[in-house]
């Protein structure tokens, strides 16, 4: 695996899904980046995802990005 996937790859400004970049008013949520799908806490014993601590922004939705209800998708 190359490790350029576990590295942000599009800066805060710009939404990693769609490339586009950010405009006022747009509603994002945060893409954590998973360094291992199955860690396990060296505190707890627990098992759980091991996250990165850099992510990405991606839009809520790319097709809205403000969420204004004004796009009408066919399915």
């Amino acid at each position: 695996m190359s490790l350029d996937v576990l590295k942000q790859r599009v800066d805060h400004t710009t939404c990693a899904r769609c490339r586009k970049k950010f405009k006022a008013g747009d509603r994002a949520l945060p893409a954590y980046i998973i360094l291992d799908p199955d860690g396990r806490d060296p505190v707890t014993k627990m098992r759980g995802a091991e996250m990165s601590g850099e992510f990405e922004l991606v839009h809520a939705s790319c097709a809205d990005p403000s969420l204004d209800g004004k796009v009408v998708l066919l399915a």
